[in-house]
């Protein structure tokens, strides 16, 4: 996180992924994407939703692969590809 100096006092800024700890303002802390809403807390493609330090992945259903972008499932082209 990034904290800056203020006349008396100071404010911090988290990364993406991350949320300032209520209880302390001083700590960034994971946000959950998982636990939101599909499609717009973590894309609606994205058949189970796994949450990583400062981001989220998916596991896709059979028939789909996880998309170069690790956060939706897309369907596979063919198996004899």
């Amino acid at each position: 996180h990034i904290c800056m100096n203020t006349i008396g006092s100071y404010t911090c800024e988290c990364y993406d992924g991350y949320e300032l700890d209520s209880a302390t303002n001083q700590t960034c802390i994971d946000i959950n994407e998982c636990l939101g809403e599909s499609g717009v807390d973590y894309d609606k493609d994205c058949h189970e939703c796994i949450n990583t330090i400062g981001s989220y992945t998916c596991r896709c259903d059979d028939g789909y692969e996880l998309h170069p972008n690790g956060t939706s499932c897309q369907g596979r082209l063919s198996e004899y590809d």
